[in-house]
């Protein structure tokens, strides 16, 4: 209805910061605004107008969007906290402001000094995603004003019926492409080739076509092999388990298992291929075993003289953060950590193929087929793709979000929540009391996450069949959440909590124990056991994080 200056479309650069304010219908905004633009803040307005928190979310933005719902003349009197909210919001922030009307158009007599204004007819989710896909340019908004809107006096006219604006011409974001659809889209590359394929449940397009059945119906390719990593090619094993050779029964194609007791490429594995594709969702943890499946298979076909094509995907808790103490190599290798990298690394599994195989001199033929458009400040489920479980543990992007915190409690006699609805986000032992763990960790106030007491009876892993108490780990603010500082307070509360009780799990006969292997060391153990604050160990590892990360930027391909 209105949009002085050519506000709108908003096309904001991937930096530039949006608040969303609203006395209501906060979550369907969210709902429909993220997936559209990940630098967002939402902010309530309470019942005594906007707060000085508020003021400072407000002044940080580049643009605010304040939406007001309004069903008599009284929620349009100048006084109402909404309309005083909006107002205030004109009149005093440098952004500019896109007011949004929720049920009716007739809130604009109320602000008619915004800079933008859009009309929306219902409450539904599909017209809160229409709204938001008209502000941000993916559709040409085309409605019109079934009615006369008046000026709040009553004395004159602002918008004749029939009024409606739309756009010339939107500039659509170019489209975001996986690195497998990419590949789909230049088949030539495997003309004439034996093709050999590593993937699991989540090797998939972006129309959700597993990628073995989608090459193995291409008349001009030959598929000769699978390789399935931990939890095999159809994901249906559980952590640890073998998955022994076997005949693909849909394909009929041989799939030969890279966990276990063969973790690398036999030359005879690798006897009928010529190029060797990888498709497999990482999670963005160290202790994650895929990526080293990857690193293994570029260190194989450099011997055996054969290609490698990494198709890349997101990283799913994000490209951006980096976090964590890095791997202590070759003390603390494993194939849960191979290579000396922090917990959290930041990167792609194309990224990492690059980095394993320059920065560590495997030397393979290496391919990366690159995603286009691909915004690694986005977490996984603020894009459009579909979640597919990587591992029967890792059910939803909440999992993943939580594991570089909660993955190292496998570490110890505490169940990680494995054989429950919520893996890595319940957390206990029966000896432990939920009420007392979740004050103690909620009175540390980590930034952006909550605990919540809990208790739950594993149907398998640690404690199978018995009552377990601990906390239930939620995530307020995924951008001021610290994951692997969050994972070592709770290990240090619950290890001095209970100290006669808490164990961690017990040491090799090279003196490691497997706490350390998740960590990629020895000392933070140690460091737990004398009283060590966490503080004190973050700045033990800082030094080689930074360096680390100064590494890192030469393989970003994004």
């Amino acid at each position: 209805m209105k949009n002085d200056d050519n506000i709108l479309p908003l096309q904001p650069e991937s930096d530039e910061q949006i608040a969303v304010v609203s006395n209501n219908y906060l979550e369907e905004l969210e709902a429909s605004i993220s997936p559209l633009h990940s630098n967002v803040d939402y902010v309530e307005l309470g019942s005594d107008g906007l707060t000085e928190e508020n003021w400072e979310t407000i002044n940080a933005a580049d643009y605010v969007i304040a939406a007001t719902t309004s069903a008599t003349n009284a929620d349009r009197d100048a006084n109402h906290p909404q309309i005083q909210m909006v107002n205030e919001i004109q009149e005093n922030a440098d952004a500019s402001v896109i007011a949004l009307g929720v049920r009716n158009p007739y809130d604009i007599m109320a602000y008619p000094d915004v800079d933008a204004y859009v009309a929306q007819y219902s409450f539904r989710d599909a017209s809160f995603t229409a709204s938001a896909r008209a502000i941000f340019g993916r559709l040409g908004p085309t409605g019109k004003l079934p009615v006369t809107i008046p000026t709040i006096d009553g004395d004159d006219v602002l918008y004749e019926a029939g009024h409606g604006l739309t756009y010339d011409e939107v500039e659509q974001p170019e489209a975001f492409q996986l690195g497998v659809d990419a590949l789909l889209d230049n088949l030539d590359v495997l003309e004439d080739k034996r093709i050999g394929i590593v993937t699991n449940p989540t090797g998939v397009t972006q129309d959700l076509d597993n990628i073995v059945d989608v090459l193995v119906a291409e008349e001009d390719l030959n598929v000769t092999s699978l390789y399935g990593p931990e939890h095999g090619i159809r994901g249906d094993a559980q952590a640890g388990d073998y998955v022994e050779f076997y005949i693909d029964e849909e394909t009929g194609l041989p799939v030969y298992s890279l966990y276990g007791e063969t973790q690398k490429p036999t030359p005879e594995m690798l006897e009928d291929v010529d190029v060797l594709l990888f498709d497999i969702q990482d999670v963005g943890t160290r202790f994650y075993t895929y990526i080293y499946t990857m690193a293994y298979l570029l260190e194989a076909a450099q011997e055996n003289d054969k290609e490698v094509i990494v198709l890349d995907r997101p990283n799913p808790i994000n490209g951006v953060d980096v976090e964590g103490p890095v791997l202590e190599a070759p003390k603390y290798t494993s194939f849960i950590g191979n290579y000396p990298i922090p917990t959290r690394h930041g990167m792609t599994v194309g990224e990492l193929a690059h980095y394993f195989n320059d920065e560590h001199d495997i030397g393979a033929d290496l391919t990366v087929m690159e995603m286009e458009n691909y915004d690694r400040s986005l977490y996984f489920d603020e894009t459009e793709l579909h979640w597919v479980m990587p591992s029967p543990n890792m059910p939803t992007v909440e999992t993943a979000v939580v594991y570089p915190a909660t993955g190292i409690i496998e570490g110890t006699n505490l169940s990680e929540g494995r054989g429950t609805t919520k893996p890595f986000q319940l957390l206990g032992a029966p000896y432990v009391n939920s009420t007392e763990l979740a004050a103690e960790l909620n009175s540390l106030d980590l930034d952006g996450v909550l605990f919540r007491a809990a208790s739950f009876t594993p149907m398998f892993s640690k404690h199978a069949g018995t009552l377990s108490h601990g906390v239930e780990v939620h995530i307020t603010d995924r951008d001021a959440y610290e994951s692997v500082t969050t994972g070592l307070h709770i290990v240090k509360t619950i290890h001095d909590l209970y100290p006669d009780s808490y164990q961690f799990q017990p040491e090799g006969g090279d003196g490691i124990s497997f706490f350390d292997r998740l960590l990629g060391n020895g000392w933070i153990r140690d460091a737990i056991q004398d009283g060590t604050t966490v503080e004190e160990m973050e700045n033990a590892w800082r030094e080689d994080l930074e360096t680390f990360k100064d590494t890192r930027e030469s393989y970003l391909i994004y």
